[in-house]
């Protein structure tokens, strides 16, 4: 148990990765099959779509034939429809609704247009964009005890500023100079923009919009203006002096733009609530006749009742068109392509893992503690066009063991197991291996053929698993040589065979590796 952790923690990565890299056919394999298989889920998504889309349009179209059904899909019916399921006296509670819903509409709508044009309405009142204007005036005006025979004109001058400043025709310039193509600002939407106030002797101006540059298009407008209104007051009072003290323009929280704000959404809140309350009680066929009133036609389209179901959106049939079917998506294409090609690669390396398969020239000697005598390749040159891919990675990943496959390295491996027998005077020589590749059989006769030559006995047979005569040569042997072949020798009988020998206490000199 100790000895198999050990072989699983030893697994060499680049002996996995070559096991991967050589099927790089089946890996184009599956990233193609991916990419088809998920552009074709886009495709039938897609035709999906458009089918479903056509559906929708064919129905509604059948509707408009049959013509039962106006242009928006709703029941046509008429007032006598309506009243003919209804008393005498629903009929006169559902008429009186109506006049008491079509007063409050004028309200109603007067302050969902204020609210959608207003720019106060639209300021943000946690950063509300403010300019504040600062000018101080001096009358020059002084006391002379006891007498006094002259009057302070400075809070007349400073009280009838706002009454030259907040005119219509300043009104006026403010919003043409706001307006543009796309929009246009009305003037009685910028008096609630600009606010006064006197600290004394000081004339203050407050300036608000929604942004930075309406603020400084108003705060211009107004500072050109205030040079001929200054003229105008010194004409009506005594001589004075001006100053523009400060011009400041920062952001912060205002509370009255905030307080004016939620007025208006309470008013518009509380009208809601009063004209849907109106209709609260009545029955479902007088709902359905109070809004046929409210067409104010003898035959009107009536949108039915049904369940609503909020996580559907709300299409109109007729502006849907039918969208063309794709027949190919690059981002589809893509992810199946990587996905292809993630389980292809994760799919090989867990065969390779759980096979039971040796993948390491190395696992022996960690497994076992087998001394390697050499890797010998066997596998066949390969050919073809992308045989020069094939080579690349052999020589990348897998070239371990190249130099045995010359006559020097094989010679080294007959002259290591040679004098390791005349040293522990092992007469008779046993080859053992657990594959029965052909390729397997004719290097152990070729190694028996080398060690004869030596005046060596050498024995080697079929696979232990498959031959009893095996068994009875490795009895009679005094020491053991193993071949073994990656990919094709099982690490489970490779125990077995290992076992064998030392239950029978023969030496095993060590190991050769077919590649």
């Amino acid at each position: 148990m100790e000895n198999t952790e050990e072989m699983e923690v030893n697994i060499n990565i680049l002996s996995l990765l070559y096991r991967v890299l050589k099927r790089w056919r089946l890996l184009i394999i599956c990233m193609i099959i991916g990419g088809v298989t998920f552009n074709t889920l886009f495709y039938i998504k897609s035709k999906k779509r458009a089918d479903n889309v056509q559906h929708t349009i064919e129905e509604y179209n059948e509707k408009l034939e049959s013509g039962v059904y106006d242009d928006n899909g709703n029941t046509i019916m008429s007032l006598p429809d309506f009243e003919k399921n209804l008393t005498n006296r629903q009929i006169s509670e559902v008429n009186n609704l109506v006049s008491t819903y079509k007063m409050y509409q004028g309200p109603y709508s007067n302050t969902v247009e204020y609210i959608n044009s207003s720019i106060l309405m639209q300021i943000d009142p946690k950063a509300a964009p403010t300019y504040i204007i600062q000018y101080s005036i001096d009358t020059h005006y002084s006391v002379e005890y006891p007498e006094i025979n002259k009057r302070d004109y400075t809070q007349d001058i400073l009280n009838s500023i706002s009454n030259f400043l907040l005119t219509s025709d300043t009104f006026k310039d403010i919003s043409d100079k706001l307006s543009n193509e796309e929009t246009t600002v009305e003037s009685t939407y910028i008096q609630e923009l600009i606010s006064t106030g006197i600290n004394n002797d000081i004339f203050i101006i407050t300036v608000h919009g929604r942004t930075k540059q309406e603020c400084e298009i108003i705060t211009d407008t107004i500072k050109d203006q205030m040079p001929d209104i200054f003229k105008k007051l010194k004409g009506l009072y005594v001589d004075f002096d001006y100053t523009l003290l400060s011009e400041n323009y920062y952001e912060t929280y205002d509370r009255v733009i905030q307080s004016a704000q939620q007025s208006k959404a309470d008013e518009l809140n509380n009208i809601y609530k009063t004209t849907q309350g109106l209709i609260q009680n009545l029955t479902d066929d007088q709902k359905s006749y109070f809004y046929a009133l409210l067409n104010n036609e003898n035959t009107i389209s009536v949108e039915l009742p049904v369940e609503a179901d909020s996580n559907e959106e709300d299409i109109d049939p007729s502006t849907l068109e039918i969208p063309s079917v794709r027949r190919f998506s690059l981002k589809y294409t893509i992810v199946g392509l990587f996905l292809g090609l993630f389980v292809s690669f994760v799919m090989i390396i867990v065969i390779t893992l759980l096979n039971g398969r040796i993948i390491d020239p190395d696992v022996m000697e960690i497994c076992f503690g087998i001394s390697q005598l050499g890797v010998w390749r066997v596998s066949k040159q390969p050919k073809g066009v992308f045989a020069w891919l094939d080579k690349l990675l052999i020589r990348l990943l897998d070239s371990r063991g190249e130099y045995n496959n010359t006559n020097d390295g094989f010679n080294r491996i007959i002259t290591d197991i040679s004098l390791s027998s005349s040293l522990n005077e092992w007469n008779t020589i046993y080859v053992a291996t657990t594959s029965k590749k052909s390729q397997t059989i004719d290097v152990m006769s070729l190694l028996a053929d080398e060690l004869q030559k030596k005046n060596m006995c050498v024995k080697f047979g079929n696979s232990l698993y498959s031959a009893s005569s095996s068994l009875e040569f490795l009895i009679e042997s005094d020491a053991v040589v193993i071949v073994e072949q990656t990919d094709i020798s099982r690490l489970s009988e490779v125990r077995t065979e290992y076992n064998l020998c030392n239950r029978y206490n023969l030496p095993i000199i060590g190991y050769v590796t077919l590649k």
